[in-house]
């Protein structure tokens, strides 16, 4: 979405991903090498509170082939989402960098953000007080932070890098990118080289499947995806008896964890094909899924798989457009929430979130028009004064 955005102003290519580089070259984008952190690896330590993958050497040999590439492609910005060595090799190489960041991971985030229920320490916080836990959180998170940054700093007085104070710095750039709705993630006051813009998620006229022709009308249907990190056993309970009164749309799961009768399968879907017809939404919480779902109005519950994911369906409790399961393991308390959920499509509160998306969405050319125009006039600064 964003990149057909900035497509109309530049030439824009892709780090080359084993992953999704065929997708990138369907997309018509070309793609560079570039060292990168293992993704994969990065969200399974990451789900486990290990971030040893944080260190100097790891950080410092993909900072160094970034200014290679940087160099060797001279572009007028480079664009990263979460990526952790990004704005120092935009500094050192004198491009503007542009960073995509979640609303809770914004130093101007309006909440705090909570200890994660699989974190050793929350059952010892857990039953503290709303103030009190607020506080010993963002104390926490403070000292994580620090031990975080310190890779950073060596790397920076290395090579003869502007000071930042903290891990959260490291995260933004010249120009930074809010790809969340405010009212889910509201923020406080935000710096002139902050914006919210609407959300970001893939969105194609392809159609993949023709599962849509398979849905009995007679029944609501659910529509369950796991992501690329969510664990299928966690949902099995879909293969209850009781859930046979439902079509259960599955993609994704390549194991068929779900395999009753009534389980319509596929290895991938284009929402839109199937949405339309979608009461509920049954998945991990991932940033996409969600906003896909709320654009429809559709309700969503959630087994999590970290700690970012957990975030999210905080956001979407708050508003009462989505829970968790996160807590739940018994068969009747899963009948419960489904029946209560699945009748909530269009819900009040679903239709102010599907419209700000929309009104979100009709401002994102002009928020990339601003900023195409913004690094054209500092290029021609910068030919001036060749």
């Amino acid at each position: 979405m964003l990149a057909k955005h900035l497509n109309n102003y530049f030439e824009v290519m892709f780090a080359h991903s084993e992953r999704y580089a065929d997708f990138v070259l369907q997309e018509g984008y070309q793609t560079f090498h570039c060292k990168s952190l293992n993704a994969l690896q990065v969200m399974e330590s990451a789900k486990n509170f290990d971030f040893s993958w944080v260190n100097e050497e790891a950080l410092e040999s993909v900072y160094i082939d970034q200014v290679r590439i940087i160099g060797k492609l001279r572009p007028v910005a480079v664009l990263g989402d979460t990526s952790l060595t990004l704005k120092m090799a935009a500094e050192k190489s004198g491009v503007t960098c542009i960073t995509l960041m979640n609303g809770y991971m914004s130093k101007y985030y309006f909440y705090t953000r909570k200890i994660s229920r699989t974190n050793p320490f929350y059952k010892y916080i857990i039953k503290l007080s709303g103030q009190v836990l607020d506080l010993i959180t963002q104390k926490g998170e403070a000292l994580a932070f620090y031990k975080l940054h310190r890779p950073f700093k060596k790397i920076r007085l290395k090579y003869h890098l502007s000071k930042n104070i903290s891990y959260l710095d490291e995260l933004e750039g010249d120009i930074n990118l809010i790809c969340d709705l405010a009212i889910l993630f509201p923020q406080k006051l935000l710096p002139p080289n902050y914006t919210i813009i609407t959300p970001l998620y893939y969105d194609s006229d392809i159609i993949y499947s023709q599962i849509s022709k398979k849905l009995d009308k007679r029944k609501k249907t659910i529509f369950v995806t796991m992501g690329s990190t969510g664990n299928w056993d966690r949902v099995s309970f879909l293969n209850n008896q009781y859930f046979t009164k439902y079509n259960i749309v599955t993609a994704g799961d390549s194991c068929s964890v779900l395999n009753a009768s009534n389980i319509i399968k596929t290895p991938f879907i284009n929402v839109h094909e199937i949405f339309y017809a979608t009461d509920l939404v049954i998945c991990q919480g991932g940033n996409g899924t969600i906003y896909q779902s709320l654009l429809y109005g559709i309700p969503l519950l959630c087994k999590t798989n970290n700690f970012e994911q957990e975030w999210n369906v905080e956001a979407l409790e708050r508003l009462k457009v989505g829970k968790s399961l996160d807590s739940t393991d018994n068969i009747n308390d899963y009948v419960n929430l489904v029946e209560e959920w699945i009748v909530r499509k269009n819900s009040e509160s679903n239709e102010l979130l599907k419209l700000q998306m929309r009104n979100e969405a009709d401002k994102l050319g002009t928020v990339i028009r601003k900023i195409a125009a913004g690094l054209v006039r500092s290029t021609v600064t910068d030919l001036q004064h060749l």
